[in-house]
């Protein structure tokens, strides 16, 4: 559904950007470093995540890759965040 919707507002989500893995920090933070080593024209802006751990691991691989969630890049979470995870990547 997400893809279609993409689609059909004319943002086509490339296959390479899309990943089916374990919802872990771990993986977040794979996933998300390999795709930030695309050429910057060619990197995402936003990273879904279905779970906290995932979102965890997205924010500190944009960090390491010199990108600001939040300031031009995103990290979407589509389940709730504990305060305390959060806090803990914005120190």
């Amino acid at each position: 559904a997400f893809r279609a919707v993409m689609a059909r507002r004319g943002l086509p989500v490339p296959d390479r950007f899309v990943g089916h893995d374990e919802m872990t920090e771990d993986r977040g933070y794979a996933d998300a470093m390999r795709w930030l080593a695309e050429p910057a024209h060619l990197r995402p802006t936003a990273f879904i995540c279905s779970s906290t751990l995932q979102a965890l691991g997205a924010m500190r691989a944009a960090g390491e890759a010199g990108v600001t969630a939040g300031r031009g890049d995103s990290v979407v979470l589509a389940l709730p965040a504990t305060r305390g995870a959060i806090s803990r990547v914005f120190k």
